[in-house]
């Protein structure tokens, strides 16, 4: 039996173990982001703490994103800049969403359903756009 990274013909495994490792790769960011919002959320209100854990999670997330998610091995000079950009927009719609839901049910409850909710749309944009 092939194994699903060399059967390149059949979109659907390769897809199917690309969201695998993207979530798995997730997983480790979110924990870096969530460390530096838990480190942060004492001294600052939560929009602080996650924007600056974000920059934690997005740094690993595009190293292992890079090499083993989407299987890039060239240079960093297409990739990054539209990794940035694609932070950029996951961050700003965590946070947007963390103002938001913050006041009503608190910050750490916010803070994991933002990032729950805007985990699609970071794949999408990585798959299709970042690491293309």
């Amino acid at each position: 039996m092939a194994s699903l990274g060399a059967n390149a013909g059949a979109a659907g495994p390769r897809h199917r173990t690309a969201v695998g490792r993207y979530l798995s790769v997730s997983i480790a960011a979110t924990v870096a982001h969530y460390l530096v919002f838990a480190a942060l959320l004492r001294w600052s209100g939560p929009i602080a703490a996650t924007a600056l854990g974000a920059p934690a999670g997005a740094a690993l997330s595009y190293r292992l994103n890079h090499a083993w998610t989407f299987g890039r091995r060239g240079g960093h000079a297409r990739a990054l800049p539209r990794f940035a950009i694609t932070a950029l927009a996951v961050a700003l719609g965590n946070a947007a969403l963390l103002a938001a839901l913050a006041p009503r049910i608190g910050a750490w409850p916010a803070q994991i359903a933002a990032t729950a909710s805007v985990f699609l749309a970071g794949f999408l944009a990585n798959r299709h756009w970042s690491f293309r």
